[in-house]
Formats: structure tokens, C-alpha cells, sequence
């Protein structure tokens, strides 16, 4: 999703929802893979906090104050 190409002049854009809804996903099939076979493939493709927040800064920082 392109925020230009969507949200009209000053308008703000808001992914936040579909984000944690990504994220709930992935942790319940983390938890799927869990309880049906014991393994936890799903967590290799974890990435840490501080992943993130870098992620986060440098977005804000292209971007301004909102993503």
C-alpha cells in the first residue's frame, strides 16, 4: 500500500490493525505448530525487538512522525 496514492493531502493512513492482525496470525500458527507436532519452525522467522524498533525509526525518520 502506497499512503500517496491512497489518503487524500494531510490525511494520515492507519496499518496498525492490519499489522497485529498479521501478527496474531503468525502466533497462532506458531502455537498450531506447537501443540500438533512439537516442533517450532514457525519461530526461525521470529525477528527480535530491536529488529523492529530500528525498523520502526528508520521508517519515521524517511517518512516523519507517522508511518
Amino acid at each position: 500500500m502506497n499512503p500517496d496514492t491512497v489518503a487524500e493531502p494531510g490525511r494520515r493512513v492507519s496499518v496498525g490493525t492490519a499489522l497485529a492482525q498479521t501478527a496474531y496470525g503468525a502466533m497462532r500458527r506458531a502455537v498450531a505448530e506447537l501443540l500438533d507436532s512439537g516442533t517450532c519452525a514457525a519461530m526461525e522467522r521470529a525477528v527480535d525487538s530491536g529488529t523492529v524498533n530500528s525498523a520502526v525509526t528508520a521508517a519515521r525518520t524517511r517518512r516523519g512522525p507517522y508511518l
